[in-house]
């Protein structure tokens, strides 16, 4: 899956903005300190990579402490250990027997040759992926169920699934088969194992399992565990290493590794320590975990932007941070959090909130995610971070949230809703500064924005280039919140199918991954192009009390065919007045036809006789949308969603549609979003979704 970004970052204005800029803290009454940013252009800064964090921390005296305590490592009370399960307050032990009585009449369908066959026929990933998840959702329930429970109820079921999820051919995506046996793509072989996201998942759930439930498994079934660690052993101990010389090349030739680093890497460091009792090859596997890790963290740039997007945050920083957890358990003498950019890699996510739960949605993104509340806390208390642990309050622990968890690796989560320690009072004495009302990171070069009246009105935009992780060609992009609801969207991402990372990733099947979605315009229906010479140049930034701007050259995002001389897009937020003014300056070389789609789930009335449009969302706010009738031909259509992701981010989206009334060689196109409904609801108010 080549969606690989260079390792890049950015000259700033000053040195003081490598880390990170924030702006405003507790006190919003408070008079800013006036700022102003440019950067001419995005530049490499070798500076900022770390590619041997992890390594230079943990020597190989390290390793062997490491890996001598291993055998004797207990990361979670196992299923004998009745007292800490029968500790667990009566109301969740009761959610987690009925999450696995749920499964006792389940029977998992085949995974079967013409679902692969379906796979290449349709590009569908998700019917298979979703008969895997199920299998390990399922095991994994019933696991936790015994142990609450402890009367052997689920054990036979958790026996047949372990045995199951073994015969598999193949743990992984169906999608990467396509990039690794392209000469096999229909089915997996079974003679070429190589390591992915879900089989190092699938092998995490499998050593789990062998963990909590080692005297119940060996009493019924003896020959279990030798079989996990077998199966293990086969298709991730003897494979892994390849995985990272390969990383480790592809970062050699100047690449960037996404979540997968991460993602394999804490998996395969918590197999080795709960399956592997060889201590030479314990320690070596060690060795390769953290050197797999260390290349996820090289990828950063010194902000700590996750450029695949707030959604991918949990999937490699959160894997990262519990992975940092194995290691300070086992070896409490050495700190990993102690770089500034470690810290900058965990707080990302706060700084990219918007509201509720609603976050930046750049890359592959949702619009609207969710975020492991006692992950954050625990976070926040282990970095002593104060910034991070105001947001976490933000999101307070929830059942509902220990019931629902996510469809994979959903242990991460559970892990921590069940074993973190971090309380409210433990946030509560965190001091510092804790908030702010304005974040700009350099590095993705992407700016939040906020009005004087707390939540009412929030702009995000981004400059950066098109060649980010989980790429979007979205170069100028912005986006509108009112009121904590989304009014101005960048749609974010959908469920993946088998092209999404192939050379059809632009093709008009994948509609959000191309510039027009992205409240950017097209000439003479040439879109922006992917590639990192496809960039913003001239970024400003402005940060003032009273107003916050942003202004950025977008003519290089744009190939050769759109004919443009110049393009400068201008935003500018009034704090005090609700007011939101953007300006697109077009120079073009010919006549062109110019169109621009604004994308919006608010439901959008047109008047065309004033130039305006009313926004409206169910609750009853409202942003007026004003435009120059006199250049600008205006439609309104819906976008047909029947894509879950989607759906949940916004529940519906409108395509609202201007187009210039004549071909021009030069034009200046102005729109204003007001806030005219005043009322402003509390900062944190629940986020109405539809779907799952």
């Amino acid at each position: 899956m080549k969606n690989i970004t260079h390792l890049t970052s950015f000259v700033y204005a000053t040195q003081a903005l490598v880390a990170c800029w924030e702006v405003s803290a507790t006190n919003q009454a408070t008079q800013a300190t006036p700022t102003s940013i440019q950067q001419a252009s995005v530049q490499p800064d070798k500076a900022a990579l770390k590619s041997h964090y992890l390594t230079n921390l943990y020597d190989a005296n390290a390793i062997q402490r490491i890996a001598r305590a291993a055998p004797t490592w207990q990361p979670f009370a196992t299923c004998s250990q009745r007292d800490f399960w029968q500790s667990i307050p009566a109301h969740k032990q009761r959610l987690l027997v009925e999450q696995a009585e749920s499964y006792l009449a389940y029977v998992p369908p085949l995974i079967t040759a013409s679902d692969y066959r379906h796979v290449v026929a349709t590009g569908d990933r998700q019917t298979i992926q979703k008969k895997q998840r199920k299998r390990r959702n399922a095991m994994m329930a019933m696991t936790l169920g015994e142990c609450v429970e402890g009367k052997g109820r689920f054990i036979d079921k958790i026996v047949d699934l372990v045995w199951l999820i073994a015969e598999e051919s193949y743990w992984g995506s169906p999608a990467h088969l396509n990039v690794r046996q392209p000469e096999a793509v229909v089915f997996p072989a079974v003679n070429q194992r190589f390591v992915d996201l879900f089989n190092a998942d699938t092998a995490k759930d499998l050593a789990l399992v062998s963990y909590f439930l080692a005297e119940q498994l060996d009493a019924i079934a003896p020959r279990l565990r030798e079989r996990i660690y077998y199966e293990v052993n086969e298709r991730i101990f003897n494979h892994a290493p390849a995985k990272l010389a390969e990383f480790q090349a592809r970062v050699a030739a100047g690449e960037r590794i996404n979540n997968w680093s991460a993602w394999v890497g804490k998996n395969w460091l918590t197999c080795l320590l709960l399956l592997e009792r060889d201590q030479q090859k314990l320690q070596q596997g060690l060795a390769g975990a953290l050197a797999m890790l260390d290349i996820y963290i090289a990828g950063f740039p010194a902000d700590g932007s996750v450029s695949e997007g707030p959604g991918y945050w949990e999937a490699g920083a959160g894997r990262l941070y519990a992975a940092m957890q194995i290691l300070t358990e086992l070896e409490p003498n050495i700190n990993p959090y102690q770089d500034g950019l470690i810290r900058n890699i965990y707080e990302f996510i706060a700084k990219v909130h918007i509201a509720g739960n609603y976050f930046v949605s750049n890359s592959d993104s949702m619009g609207s995610i969710t975020v492991g509340s006692h992950l954050i806390r625990d976070m926040a208390v282990t970095l002593q971070s104060p910034f991070l642990g105001q947001f976490a309050q933000k999101f307070p622990p929830s059942d509902d949230k220990l019931a629902k968890l996510p469809s994979f690796d959903h242990f991460r989560i559970r892990q921590f809703e069940l074993f973190s320690q971090a309380t409210s009072q433990d946030l509560a004495k965190l001091t510092g500064v804790k908030s702010s009302r304005d974040n700009w990171l350099p590095n993705l070069q992407l700016l939040i924005v906020r009005s004087n009246q707390p939540n009412a009105l929030i702009l995000t935009a981004k400059a950066g280039h098109n060649d980010e992780s989980h790429n979007h060609n979205d170069v100028g992009v912005f986006a509108i919140y009112f009121n904590a609801k989304p009014f101005i969207v960048d749609p974010g991402k959908r469920l993946y199918v088998l092209s999404s990372f192939t050379d059809k990733r632009y093709d008009p099947e994948h509609w959000n991954h191309n510039s027009w979605s992205h409240n950017l315009p097209v000439f003479n229906g040439v879109q922006q192009r992917a590639g990192r010479q496809y960039q913003a140049k001239q970024v400003q930034i402005q940060l003032l009390d009273t107003t916050a701007s942003f202004h950025a050259d977008l003519h290089t995002a744009y190939p050769p065919e759109a004919k443009l001389a110049g393009f400068n897009r201008a935003i500018e937020l009034q704090r005090n007045k609700g007011i939101i003014t953007l300006t697109d300056s077009y120079q073009l070389t010919a006549p062109t036809a110019i169109e621009m789609s604004f994308m919006t789930p608010a439901q959008a009335r047109v008047n065309k006789s004033l130039g305006k449009i009313s926004l409206v969302v169910d609750s009853g706010e409202q942003l007026q949308l004003h435009y120059d009738k006199q250049q600008l031909e205006v439609s309104v259509s819906n976008m047909p969603l029947t894509d879950r992701q989607m759906l949940r981010s916004w529940g519906q989206l409108n395509r609202i549609r201007f187009t210039g009334k004549s071909k021009v060689t030069q034009a200046d196109w102005q729109f204003r979003f007001v806030a005219e409904t005043a009322t402003v609801i509390p900062a944190e108010a629940g986020i109405q979704k539809t779907g799952d």
